[in-house]
């Protein structure tokens, strides 16, 4: 009986030690901020269109289409994306000096709301445009003319 009773007692203290070191580690992790994510890279990255030379980009309605993006893939060095209505694709060329170049993309043509054809009009003029781009943290600056042609953000989309 008094075996049973410090086996007991023994697997008591153990649980809740292993409580207060399960506790422990919640409020260690809890009161840290988060790490915010890594830089995005230029490559493999879904990219959404959030400025268009200067100005906000149109939020796509219920009869807009999709949301304006880009993806470059570097195996094969396509470009592929949206303008809002219409997906587009082509090839681009990259360095890691900054310059960014698009061949003339193909795009379907399909019929949207005035203010999305003509934003997307804009968005493909500025990739046409784009002779280089610049990088920070999760944001990519196309650029072209000397000045910003378009913003884009890294999202977790694919």
């Amino acid at each position: 009986m008094r075996f049973v009773m410090l086996l007991c007692a023994m697997i008591c203290v153990l649980a809740l030690a292993e409580g207060c070191e399960s506790g422990g580690d919640k409020k260690e992790k809890g009161s840290a901020a988060p790490e915010p994510p890594p830089p995005a890279r230029l490559e493999g990255t879904y990219w959404k269109l959030v400025d268009l030379d200067g100005a906000p980009v149109v939020a796509p309605d219920a009869d807009g289409g999709g949301e304006p993006h880009l993806l470059l893939d570097p195996n094969n060095k396509r470009a592929v994306g949206s303008g809002g209505v219409n997906r587009f694709s082509g090839s681009y060329t990259s360095d890691n000096n900054g310059a960014l170049r698009f061949s003339p993309l193909a795009a379907t043509k399909m019929a949207g709301p005035e203010p999305m054809m003509k934003q997307e009009d804009k968005f493909f003029a500025a990739l046409s445009a784009t002779t280089g781009y610049s990088l920070n943290d999760q944001t990519l600056e196309l650029k072209g003319e000397g000045r910003t042609l378009a913003k884009l953000d890294a999202t977790n989309k694919r």
